[in-house]
């Protein structure tokens, strides 16, 4: 904010909301507009950080099955219906967010993300494919 407004903002215990108002001039229509451009891109840079945060958390509990195969005496590996799903809509999610406008404070750690998921997806699928 203070590099749009070409201006230092260092607040500390002392800083009010008068002070940012009376030096930064946000009385000024232009400065208030410059002011909440910032602040959109705030935002959504923080929604995607959020997302990322809560694929990420959603992933920590998942475990997949290791099942008796009939009387084989082998195992095979039981993905459920739900990890499938959470597993495309995260691919999507984190596609969008590629293209967007704001990611780039994250687009390392949205390409790293798009990278496992594709790696968990084709390891899935190759290995139910072997099952088969």
């Amino acid at each position: 904010l203070g590099e749009a407004l070409g201006t230092q903002i260092q607040p500390d215990e002392a800083f009010t909301l008068r002070d940012a108002t009376e030096r930064m001039k946000l009385h000024e229509p232009q400065i208030m507009a410059e002011v909440q451009k910032v602040c959109d891109r705030a935002l959504k840079e923080f929604a995607i950080e959020k997302a990322l945060d809560d694929m990420v958390e959603a992933w920590a509990p998942i475990e997949f099955d290791v099942v008796a195969y009939r009387t084989t005496g082998t195992s095979v590996v039981k993905v459920s219906d739900e990890c499938n799903t959470l597993l495309d809509d995260h691919i999507v999610l984190t596609q969008q967010f590629s293209f967007s406008p704001h990611k780039g404070p994250f687009e390392t750690r949205i390409t790293d993300w798009e990278t496992k998921l594709r790696l968990v997806q084709e390891v899935l699928s190759e290995w139910l494919a072997c099952q088969r």
